[in-house]
């Protein structure tokens, strides 16, 4: 155990480091948004592209009908 002016000083500096690491913004989430294209109307499950989705309509809900790419389109 550390103590006195060795743990206050431990203390500081963990301090800092985990304020400058707080700030930080991930790229990731902006880049899976773009990429996140397709949405399932029932579940409103996010697929990059039309092939992914049609496989999921087939997966989970095989009695609705997946709807044509071109209703995906803006």
């Amino acid at each position: 155990m550390v103590r006195g002016h060795a743990k206050q000083a431990a203390q500081e500096a963990a301090k800092k480091k985990a304020d400058a690491q707080k700030g930080g913004k991930s790229q990731l989430g902006e880049a899976r948004a773009k990429g996140l294209k397709f949405t399932c109307p029932t579940c409103k499950a996010q697929s990059p592209n039309y092939k992914v989705l049609k496989e999921h309509f087939d997966n989970k809900h095989p009695k609705d009908t997946c709807p044509p790419e071109s209703t995906f389109t803006a």
